[in-house]
């Protein structure tokens, strides 16, 4: 089981997840591994700029 220290702080945070509104933790490798993810899936679309990107899921 991880120990609170092994997640990120909200600070260092550039990916937010929540489910049903409850925030879930991230440690850095699935922090970075979603957000590499998505900015290599969506910098390839027409109309891409550089910026915040806002994605949800129901």
């Amino acid at each position: 089981m991880s120990h609170k220290e092994d997640y990120l702080s909200e600070e260092e945070m550039k990916i937010k997840l929540k489910i049903n509104g409850k925030k879930i933790p991230l440690v850095p490798f699935i922090h970075n591994a979603m957000r590499d993810s998505i900015i290599g899936l969506v910098k390839n679309l027409k109309g891409f700029e550089k910026g915040k990107i806002e994605i949800e899921i129901d």
